[in-house]
């Protein structure tokens, strides 16, 4: 690679690298929805751009190398024709003026070149900002629709904690319900239990006692006989 083309790399790659920096770091905190597609798509047109200028930049990096090449044929041209200048200060004048009009093409190339990215890089960063503007209401709406949805479920964790304590509150009073009827009807059964048992056992003494009767009644009637 020639020196020239080097040189103006070193000079054009951090301002492009900064730049980009930049409108990345200004952008970093948006993070909803589609953001990271949109920044992408610029990303992808703006990095398009920016090869494009490097390339133009290389083109004129060449130039800058052919320019340099062509002072050192015509100084060499003049090395050639020394023996015919008169004076070694018209030679000397001669070769600053030469110099003098590389550098000074190389100084207006490489300012026309920094002023040519700094624009791109201003208009592709008026596009972003136009385009995240553009966005802004989009981004605003998903925002109040998330707000409203949280607000929903939030009224309906309230809703059904208020059902949830209401069928636990249902079902204790069930269940005392239920243990209470199982309580009144094991007494009325214990009840009917006893009173059974006491029938019994009246109708088995009665049954003993005529019994006793009988076989008394038999014996005496036995002896007079």
């Amino acid at each position: 690679m020639f020196p020239i083309l080097n040189f103006a790399l070193m000079f054009i790659i951090p301002i492009i690298v900064v730049g980009i920096a930049k409108i990345i770091d200004n952008k970093r905190n948006s993070n909803i929805g589609n953001f990271n597609n949109i920044f992408e798509e610029e990303k992808a047109a703006l990095e398009g751009i920016i090869e494009e200028k490097i390339s133009e930049v290389k083109d004129n990096a060449i130039d800058l190398e052919i320019a340099v090449k062509k002072a050192g044929f015509i100084s060499k041209s003049m090395e050639e024709d020394l023996a015919k200048l008169n004076t070694k200060e018209d030679f000397k004048n001669r070769v600053n003026n030469i110099v003098d009009e590389n550098i000074k093409y190389s100084e207006d190339n490489k300012k026309n070149i920094v002023d040519m990215l700094h624009n791109e890089l201003h208009k592709a960063t008026e596009s972003f900002n136009s385009l995240l503007e553009g966005k802004r209401d989009d981004m605003n709406k998903i925002r109040d629709e998330l707000e409203d949805i949280m607000h929903r479920l939030e009224i309906g964790k309230e809703s059904f904690g208020k059902t949830i304590n209401g069928v636990y509150e249902k079902a204790d009073n069930k269940e005392k319900e239920l243990v209470s009827d199982i309580e009144n009807k094991y007494n009325n059964l214990d009840k009917k239990i006893e009173t059974l048992f006491d029938e019994k056992k009246t109708d088995l003494n009665n049954m003993s006692a005529k019994y006793h009767s009988e076989r008394t009644f038999a014996r005496k009637r036995a002896i007079h006989i």
